[in-house]
């Protein structure tokens, strides 16, 4: 299958006719995951993981609809508004789940243990790793925390004929702050459009504050939550540029986040503070 937004080739998962998509993994955790939340098709047998050496296949039926485009969202912004409302609606779903055996997050501990590479990687000042060691570190424990989604690209978003018709990809759900999906989903977002020369990134403003409007009036966020959005935001980045620069193949990937990174600090209200020591 091809990725919509980026032209790239996803590495695990096949389009099988036009209602099935077949998902390789050799995590038998992701597996289970893949055939748990989507509608698996089950083999003659009655199973719906079949086990190949190392590998693990789920054949899953393909959601109506087709993948989100970023460039959508940027030509029409109020769109988020939907999307904040539908994860959301997402997570008052994972909540009624059994959360056990899913991997448990530190967000602030594992951005905590990465944040010297993304500074020596992105030239990021000290007052910003003070500022981000200071003021999340002291917001971090009061975020509500719940099984999420952990990778809500574009990708994994399907609408048909401007109506949402569910979600894809929850081979990497795990227990994390809420918070982290909506976040994530607004980077993802920006990733996949930041090289398209065609975009206006100055319209990323109004897509996050539709991502929150509609997540908010749907599932009240609390003030620590409304504070933590843009270290959250930062967080995911840290995370994106210490593990794609440790893998040569995604050293595009690592420069995109870099640059994005240091976007965000440079587009905040105190970007004196939270900025970067090298210039865009």
């Amino acid at each position: 299958m091809i990725n919509e937004n980026t032209g790239r080739r996803l590495e695990n998962a096949y389009r099988i006719g036009t209602d099935a998509v077949l998902k390789v993994t050799a995590n038998p955790a992701a597996a289970q995951k893949a055939a748990f939340f989507g509608e698996a098709i089950p083999t003659a047998d009655g199973e719906t993981i079949v086990r190949d050496g190392e590998l693990y296949f789920v054949l899953l039926k393909r959601i109506p609809g087709r993948q989100l485009r970023c460039a959508e969202i940027f030509e029409n912004p109020a769109l988020a508004e939907e999307i904040g409302k539908q994860i959301a609606l997402l997570h008052r779903w994972l909540r009624t789940l059994d959360a056990e055996g899913y991997r448990k997050a530190d967000l602030f501990g594992e951005c905590a243990a990465s944040l010297e590479k993304a500074k020596t990687l992105a030239g990021l000042s000290e007052a910003f790793v003070k500022e981000y060691r200071e003021r999340f570190g002291a917001l971090a424990g009061k975020l509500p925390v719940q099984l999420i989604h952990r990778d809500l690209n574009p990708s994994a978003l399907f609408f048909e004929g401007g109506v949402f018709r569910g979600f894809a990809d929850f081979e990497l759900s795990e227990v994390n702050v809420r918070i982290f999906d909506l976040c994530y989903c607004a980077t993802a977002i920006l990733s996949e459009c930041f090289s398209d020369p065609k975009i206006d990134k100055r319209r990323f403003g109004s897509i996050l504050e539709g991502l929150i409007a509609g997540y908010d009036r749907t599932e009240p966020l609390t003030p620590a939550e409304k504070e933590a959005i843009p270290y959250v935001i930062d967080s995911i980045e840290i995370l994106c540029i210490a593990y794609f620069s440790s893998l040569d193949k995604y050293a595009d990937l690592a420069r995109t986040n870099i640059e994005m990174l240091r976007f965000f600090l440079a587009s905040a209200p105190d970007a004196d503070l939270r900025g970067s020591d090298r210039p865009l």
